[in-house]
C-alpha cells in the first residue's frame, strides 16, 4: 500500500487539502458544513449533523439552545448531581 503526501494529492487531483478550524475535521477545498444551510451544530461541542434529529432543545442559563444529546446529557447529570448534594445537605429528620 502506497500513500502519497498532501502536495502530491493536490497536484494530482486538483483540490486543496485543508483542516476546518471548527468543525475540526480535514476538508477537500472547503468545507461541506460550513456550506451548508441546512447543517445544524452544536454551541457548546461544535457538533455537526445534516439534520436535527441528533439534537433537542436544552435549557442553558434561562434560555433554550438546540443541542446534540451528548451536551444535553452532560448539562442534565450535573444538574441532578447539584440536585443530590443539595438534598444531602438538608437535615431531613424531623420529617419522619
Amino acid at each position: 500500500m502506497s500513500y502519497i503526501d498532501k502536495e502530491e494529492y493536490e497536484e494530482r487531483y486538483g483540490e486543496h487539502v485543508g483542516y476546518c478550524n471548527v468543525h475540526h475535521i480535514t476538508v477537500l477545498d472547503t468545507c461541506q458544513y460550513c456550506e451548508d444551510d441546512n447543517a445544524v451544530e452544536c454551541p457548546q461541542c461544535h457538533f455537526v449533523d445534516m439534520d436535527d434529529k441528533d439534537f433537542t432543545w436544552t435549557r442553558v442559563d434561562g434560555e433554550l439552545q438546540l443541542l446534540c444529546w451528548a451536551c444535553t446529557d452532560r448539562i442534565h447529570t450535573a444538574e441532578l448531581a447539584k440536585d443530590a448534594r443539595a438534598a444531602s445537605i438538608i437535615n431531613v429528620d424531623y420529617l419522619d
